[in-house]
């Protein structure tokens, strides 16, 4: 979890997805413009969070899952620097650290059910063929990665997963049937 001094002075609401909030966000200096919360970044994130909440919604409901928990979604994310450096998201000395296989490779992302809160990397935007900046395919699927184990998570569905090859299976699936990769 982020340290005080580290959260957002104000909080990022996604527009149309009152369901994440992000509490930090730091740039990568190296790559200023391409990390930044830019407001039509934020506006296209609202857009797919919307969008990734909606979709789980209807597969679970189709599969004829019944959510054991309806009460309101709600995530806080940081978006932080991919690097080793301290409080980075692959700080495994200090913030990151946790142990076993998932420690060997490189974090895209992280969520902590125990706090309802994830964490993802800094690699949000990318250019578009006209010069602008829209978000990457990469932050797309981690965010929708990340979003899915929230989901299941929190509405109480993750047991679902277990019969059809584990829950991060089915994150990895959902994401590609997104069109955003493994």
């Amino acid at each position: 979890m982020p340290l005080p001094e580290e959260r957002l002075a104000k909080p990022i609401e996604l527009p149309g997805c009152p369901e994440v909030t992000i509490i930090e966000w730091k740039h990568n200096g190296a790559q200023e413009i391409l990390t930044k919360p830019l407001p039509a970044l934020i506006v296209e994130l609202g857009a797919l969070c919307r969008t990734v909440v909606d979709e789980l919604d209807r597969r679970i409901r189709a599969a004829g899952v019944e959510p054991s928990a309806e009460f309101a979604m709600r995530l806080t994310m940081s978006v932080l620097p991919p690097g080793k450096g301290p409080r980075e998201l692959n700080d495994v000395s200090g913030r990151m650290r946790v142990a076993g296989p998932a420690r060997s490779e490189t974090l895209h992302g992280s969520y902590w059910y125990g706090f309802r809160h994830a964490f993802m990397q800094n690699g949000v935007a990318k250019r578009d063929p006209s010069g602008g900046l829209t978000l990457s395919t990469e932050a797309r699927r981690v965010f929708a990665h990340e979003l899915f184990h929230a989901f299941v998570h929190q509405r109480g569905v993750a047991w679902h997963f277990e019969s059809q090859g584990g829950e991060e299976q089915g994150a990895q699936e959902f994401t590609a049937s997104m069109g955003f990769g493994r």
